[in-house]
Order: structure tokens, then sequence, then C-alpha cells
């Protein structure tokens, strides 16, 4: 096959992409809580309390950073640059601190309080509920059927190397599963080959048109070959009648012999 890699991984895709098209089209109009199965729903549930320490955690090492610090002054700036003269009101109450060196402490000290955590989970819980009611539809919609498409076709690719599995042995590749291989499938294997095969003889003859091609053999051979061909196979038969007849010639004529022995 030409461009075995290229063909495959596209026959590959289009497969993929065409089970994804089926698939979309049948649930198009369900909501995720009736196509996700419900040991995955609470899973997902299980896992928000975990992931709200995660996000708690991440929020409060960036605020306390030098670059979290840095995007704090700009969001400050943005807020008061349309405000005339109210940043001036304000550092006149916390004298000659920076804004930014009174407010980032309090934002650190937000995450770090244990209710954070709490607020943070009670609201995941309740998108996640939102979440759930949405139909197939919709979320397409949000992400852009192409954008999925694409997405697929990416992780098809990074999931299925083609091109490097074509290059590499079959025992590279059958190394973990050599022992249920020999062990279980090969047994396997002639045991059903060998049904299949009683089981359509004949029709596989059939198929192979094997007394055409005999016959077409043998008339494409020419007189004297067929001729070499005929005492070869016969020669050990004419042999075997010879001896035959010796052999029966002399019991009779022995059997002649007493019987004329006898009557004289």
């Amino acid at each position: 096959m030409k461009n075995s890699s290229f063909t495959l991984e596209q026959r590959l895709q289009t497969f993929i992409l065409g089970k994804y098209e089926t698939w979309s089209e049948e649930n198009r109009t369900k909501s995720l809580k009736d196509i996700v199965p419900l040991h995955l729903q609470q899973k997902a549930l299980d896992s928000i309390p975990d992931l709200s320490r995660f996000i708690v955690k991440k929020g409060k090492e960036y605020f306390d950073s030098t670059e979290g610090k840095s995007r704090l002054e700009d969001m400050l700036d943005d807020f008061f640059k349309e405000r005339g003269k109210l940043i001036n009101l304000i550092q006149m109450f916390i004298g000659n601190e920076k804004l930014i060196d009174k407010i980032q402490p309090e934002i650190i000290k937000f995450f770090e309080q244990s209710r954070t955590n709490d607020i943070l989970s009670v609201m995941m819980v309740k998108e996640w509920r939102n979440l759930e009611k949405w139909d197939v539809e919709k979320i397409e919609g949000l992400i852009g059927r192409e954008t999925i498409k694409q997405l697929i076709t990416e992780k098809t690719a990074e999931m299925l190397p083609v091109a490097s599995i074509l290059n590499k042995p079959v025992r590279e590749l059958t190394a973990n599963f050599s022992d249920i291989i020999v062990e279980k499938g090969v047994p396997i294997f002639v045991g059903k080959g060998a049904e299949y095969l009683i089981n359509h003889f004949q029709p596989l003859f059939q198929k192979l048109r094997l007394d055409d091609i005999v016959e077409e053999q043998v008339s494409s051979f020419s007189v004297s070959r067929l001729e070499e061909m005929v005492v070869s196979i016969t020669k050990k038969e004419l042999s075997m009648i010879t001896y035959l007849g010796a052999l029966l010639g002399g019991i009779i004529g022995l059997f002649q012999g007493l019987v004329t022995v006898l009557i004289g």
C-alpha cells in the first residue's frame, strides 16, 4: 500500500469522526445528566472539594508572587483611571503606603480562610448542577463543532501514532501479550481454523477450481511428457500386477499338479 501510514491514519480519523457524528445526532437533545454514567457524575461531585482546595492554594500562591502583585496593581490602575481624584482621596487616609501594599495582604488572607474553600465548593456544586442540565447541542455550540472535530483528530493522532506503530516489529508490539497469545490465542485460533476448514472444505475446493487448474496444466503438456507421466505412475502398479500374476500362476499350476497326481 502506498503511503500506508498516511492512508491508515486518514481512514482511522474518518472512522472516529463518523462515530462522533452518529453519536452527536442521536444524543443532540439529551442533557449531560442523561448521557454521563451515574458513577462518573458522583465521581465529579466527590472531586469538587479537592478541586476547590487546589484552586484556593494556587490562587494564594499566584497573588503572593511578584507576578500576582503586578497584576493587582494593573487592575487597581484600571479601576481608578476613570475615577478622577478618588485615588488621591484614598491615599490621604492610608498615608504614604501604596494601596497595593494594603490590598495584597487582605487578598492573601482571604485565600487562607477555611470558609473560602467552603464558599468555592458550594459555588462549584451549584454550577455543576446547572451544567448537568445542558444538552449536547448547547455544549457543541459553545465549544464549536469544528473545534471538537479538530480536537478529536489531534488526540487520535497522539493516542494512535500509526507511522510509529507500522515501523515497529510485531514482537515489540505484542511483548506484553505474548504469553496470552501463545497459551490461549494460538490454541483457540488453531481450533477455530481447523473447524472452519472442516466445515468449508468442499466450498473451498470449489472456489479454488482445482479441477480446472489441473485440466489446464495437463492440456499444456506435450504428448511425450504425458507418456512419461503415465508410465512413471503405472510402472509400479504394472510391476505389482506382474508379480501377482506370477504368484497366481504358480499357485494354480501347483494345484493342477496335485489334482492330476491324486486322480492318476
